[in-house]
């Protein structure tokens, strides 16, 4: 009878499984850019009041299908966007994010009107743009060399990926990157 030989799945393949993961998260995340977009699914609702930021407010949860810029026949990916048709204020007197990206979708639907649901309508029967933009959330001490300056304090810090190289650094710290809507515009 012959003997039962075990082997890892590293030494079959000569690849390290961790190194596989990070390939796969590299792969799921949209690339930050420009890109035609059309709505794909918008459910609104009101957050309930356990949320010590948004309690009470009305949201729009919407799910967009990217298109690449050079051929809009082509699909990107999808990603999820937050917006608010109640305004929030800032700290520092800006309207939020949120808000903000719900002004720039009135606008890129070209409606005249403050309503939701004319908006949510229009952007499922017509293109616009978003910037789509890659961070990640990151201690201090994961932070790469082009971000320190960034660092406030000794809590985590969000960081915007610029580069491939940045990519790779927050990759490689087991850090998940997110992808986020940015901008919304009308197409031109």
């Amino acid at each position: 009878m012959s003997e039962r030989i075990e082997i890892t799945f590293e030494e079959l393949h000569g690849i390290n499984s961790e190194e596989l993961v990070r390939e796969a998260q590299a792969e799921e995340t949209i690339r930050g850019g420009r890109y035609f977009a059309k709505l794909v699914k918008a459910d609104t609702y009101r957050n309930g009041h356990d949320d010590l930021y948004d309690a009470g407010r009305g949201i729009i949860n919407a799910r967009l299908q990217l298109f690449k810029l050079d051929d809009p026949t082509q699909k990107a990916g999808q990603v999820f966007c937050k917006m608010s048709w109640e305004r929030k204020v800032t700290a520092s007197g800006r309207s939020d994010g949120k808000f903000r990206l719900y002004k720039d979708f009135l606008l890129a639907v070209a409606t005249a009107s403050d309503s939701p649901a004319e908006a949510i309508a229009l952007g499922q029967q017509q293109f616009f743009m978003v910037d789509v933009q890659e961070k990640v959330i990151a201690p201090v001490e994961a932070l790469h060399e082009d971000h320190l300056a960034s660092a406030k304090g000794e809590g985590d810090t969000w960081v915007k990926i610029t580069s491939d190289e940045h990519r790779d650094h927050y990759l490689g710290e087991g850090l998940e990157i997110r992808t986020m809507v940015d901008r919304i515009a009308k197409v031109r």
